[in-house]
């Protein structure tokens, strides 16, 4: 063997001898500031063992180093649960592929690692600055259901009202189905089928969960479930579609106050996918990801917060994956509950929603 060579793998035993192992260098580590590097010594199936290479999360991007040239890749998805997220090749390349995946290593059985495989090749995290310790988790008080509806039977209940009814709506089969291709969501205040229930909701803390599915067909779809008094008074969570040509297409979650007709919103991704210059149409993107849907407002004093999460969204452990917005202060909102189904846009096609329930829960110590 060349003395160089053989100088040169002594020097790369060395350092893969003295690195620290995965486990603890990843410990902690989230996506805002882990460094992805490649596995030095071919442990996995990286390729380029001795070319070294770094991966970085920017956004909803992923830059890659190699060779002392950096390359942007957009991230079309939110990592997790080890499935594979499409990533969208720089340059019109065939998209490439990747997954976060969390193991167990046998020598530090309570510090698991996050390996990334970028394309077939295995890279371990390095965080790039301290981590912080991790937060307890509090425990969960006790809850009380104060509503509920599962939709039975061939009619609505006398529990609801329907602001201008079209006819398109029907409950059967234990949901409430309903079609729209009308734009404008509550600002409109012409939207049919607005779905309000009868009395006032309490002044306590609670939470609104409706479950139901959507067939995402023109990538306008608006669902929102909350508080209103008019088109200019009203605050909902909403599940919002995203389509777009060339940026990356997503179904976004929104926690919106409008009072007095001025909004106040938060925005959140519940997951994103290729834009369709990559040949992603936005009804295969978004109907990929398994349903029913979870949709949540929250009340925790004056703050409202929006959360969602849909069935195919889970960690590596199989728990579900919630997305939960920051808050809006409302000192007076509405007291009427409602569900309102639409678009942003004019589309020229429709989209089904159908309902499979609401419930409504408080601390199970308010006395509402």
């Amino acid at each position: 063997m060349h003395i160089a060579t053989r100088l040169f793998l002594l020097c790369l035993t060395w350092l893969c001898l003295t690195l620290p192992p995965a486990a603890a260098i990843g410990k902690n580590c989230d996506e805002s500031n882990i460094i992805y590097e490649s596995d030095p010594d071919n442990r996995g199936d990286n390729n380029t063992p001795f070319a070294p290479t770094t991966l970085r999360f920017d956004g909803p991007d992923i830059l890659v180093t190699a060779g002392g040239k950096t390359t942007r890749y957009l991230a079309a998805g939110s990592a997790g649960s080890g499935i594979p997220i499409f990533i969208v090749a720089p340059e019109g390349g065939e998209p490439v592929t990747y997954r976060i995946i969390t193991l167990t290593r046998i020598t530090a059985p309570d510090e698991p690692d996050h390996l990334l495989i970028f394309n077939n090749d295995l890279y371990w995290p390095l965080c790039t600055r301290a981590p912080s310790e991790p937060t307890p988790v509090p425990a969960e008080k006790a809850r009380k259901v104060i509503f509920s509806d599962e939709f039975e039977g061939s009619e609505l209940s006398k529990d609801w009202d329907v602001g201008n009814p079209n006819g398109d709506y029907s409950v059967e089969k234990g949901t409430l189905l309903t079609v729209s291709a009308t734009p404008g969501g509550l600002a409109n205040p012409d939207i049919p089928n607005t779905f309000k229930l009868v009395g006032d909701l309490p002044n306590s803390d609670y939470t609104v969960t409706v479950k139901l599915n959507v067939a995402f067909a023109t990538g306008k779809e608006i669902f929102a479930a909350g508080l209103f008094d008019d088109k200019d008074n009203y605050l909902t969570a909403s599940l919002l579609a995203r389509s777009d040509c060339c940026y990356p297409q997503a179904v976004d979650l929104k926690i919106i106050k409008v009072s007095g007709g001025q909004p106040a919103e938060f925005v959140k991704p519940v997951f994103e996918f290729a834009g369709q210059t990559s040949g992603m149409p936005f009804d295969k993107g978004a109907n990929a990801v398994a349903q029913p849907i979870i949709l949540k407002l929250i009340k925790e004093g004056h703050n409202f917060s929006a959360s969602a999460n849909f069935a195919g969204q889970k960690d590596d452990a199989g728990n579900p994956v919630w997305v939960t917005t920051d808050a809006v202060t409302a000192l007076r909102p509405p007291k009427t509950l409602v569900m309102n189904p639409s678009q942003s846009n004019e589309v020229p096609g429709e989209t089904t929603f159908t309902i499979d329930s609401i419930t409504i829960d408080v601390p199970a110590d308010s006395a509402q």
